[in-house]
């Protein structure tokens, strides 16, 4: 299975939403894929930029150690849905 990420799951993500963390925790034990879009990948450092915050940026890093970076072709929309 494989998992797109959107700005707002991130964001979720970053403040702890425990609901969302306990999706993804399931999806990973499942041994899914995820993907970041270069967009939201954008959305998010810009955001991390102009309100820099120390623990959002770690839990960032830590997300993108997980996921893989990739252009939202046709086909990744494919396999994703």
């Amino acid at each position: 299975m494989e998992y797109v990420f959107d700005t707002n799951a991130v964001i979720h993500l970053l403040r702890g939403n425990k609901s969302v963390e306990m999706n993804v925790e399931k999806a990973q034990s499942d041994k899914a894929r995820f993907v970041i879009p270069p967009y939201v990948d954008f959305e998010v450092r810009r955001g991390l930029f102009i309100k820099p915050i120390p623990r959002h940026e770690r839990a960032y890093a830590l997300i993108c150690e997980n996921c893989t970076l990739e252009a939202m072709t046709a086909e990744v929309w494919i396999r994703a849905a």
